[in-house]
């Protein structure tokens, strides 16, 4: 390849298909079709596996809830968490770290 041809064809084509998917370029989700962010419940419960075994399974169940809060419940204690907003709006779902912020942590996921 010489600096006159630019990126390769298969390069080109990639970046073409991505940018002009049905024949629309530029964003492929529009405002009206993004889905609401998935919210915790009171009274439901939600689950989450350890990083390293996922034979480990915690199971909670939400008990009460504000606008940035859960307070949840596994039968023995209760702990109240803080709704992690970064994240949550990354995955499109509210989610919070009981067993504290660390590198493999679970994160608990409406």
């Amino acid at each position: 390849m010489n600096k006159k041809q630019g990126k390769p064809l298969k390069m080109r084509l990639f970046f073409f298909l991505v940018t002009h998917i049905d024949g629309n370029p530029g964003p492929h989700i529009k405002e009206s079709e993004e889905k609401k962010m998935k919210k915790f419940e009171v009274g439901k419960r939600y689950s989450m596996s350890s990083v390293c075994d996922h034979n480990c399974i915690w199971t909670y169940t939400v008990t009460a809830r504000t606008a940035q809060t859960i307070t949840i419940t596994d039968g023995t204690e209760v702990k109240k968490c803080r709704i992690n907003k970064k994240i949550s709006e990354y995955s499109n779902a509210e989610t919070v770290y009981p067993l504290g912020r660390y590198s493999m942590a679970p994160s608990l996921t409406a």
